[in-house]
């Protein structure tokens, strides 16, 4: 699958759900992910103890990282652990969503589905993670692994999100069934869905 080797930024956003910030809007999560991105807040315990590789650019319902994969996290001498790069499209799709929720908003990743097109070797790697449905309970976040102007894995993750006080964490079932992950990564939704989420790319 080749993708050019550049890196593509949104297209424009369809109008956040209600509540949602816009585009341009500060809210302590985009404050956070310009400290993560600067290297200037520290990393949280999981993060340092997985080795995930911070953030390097971010806009509203996008975020990327370039970074390296080492020998450390092969299955074979030749093949990243495709664990490993799962965890990395969870954590990336986690960083999406602090682009676009409101301040009080939380989320949990319900669904992870990955699919590799071909083997990620040990060396340069980009991540590039894109909120494509959002709407006021949950999002879907489509992450794209980069290697050699090829895309080598593409997931999907939904997200359930509750705001503060409304209770307990909500079950995270019914959340799915998710977009195929295999789908190119240019056919992503382009209008409303029928639900009233926004499709945001």
């Amino acid at each position: 699958m080749p993708d050019g080797g550049t890196s593509p930024v949104p297209a424009a956003a369809a109008p956040p759900p209600d509540g949602f910030p816009v585009a341009g809007q500060p809210t302590a999560y985009r404050a956070l992910l310009d400290l993560i991105v600067a290297g200037d807040a520290p990393p949280p315990a999981y993060v340092r103890r997985l080795a995930l590789p911070r953030p390097t650019a971010w806009l509203p319902g996008w975020v990327e990282s370039a970074t390296t994969a080492g020998d450390e996290v092969t299955w074979t001498p030749a093949a990243v652990f495709g664990g490993y790069l799962t965890c990395l499209t969870d954590q990336f799709a986690g960083l999406a969503m602090f682009t676009v929720l409101p301040d009080g908003a939380r989320f949990l990743t319900s669904v992870v589905e990955t699919v590799f097109h071909r083997p990620v070797r040990p060396g340069q790697l980009r991540i590039e993670a894109t909120v494509v449905e959002l709407s006021g309970r949950k999002a879907t976040v489509e992450v794209l692994l980069h290697q050699d102007g090829h895309v080598a894995a593409t997931s999907r993750a939904a997200q359930a999100i509750w705001r503060d006080g409304a209770g307990t964490v909500p079950e995270l079932t019914g959340i799915g069934p998710l977009p195929s992950p295999g789908m190119p990564a240019h056919s992503r939704p382009s209008s409303a869905a029928s639900d009233g989420s926004s499709a945001l790319t």
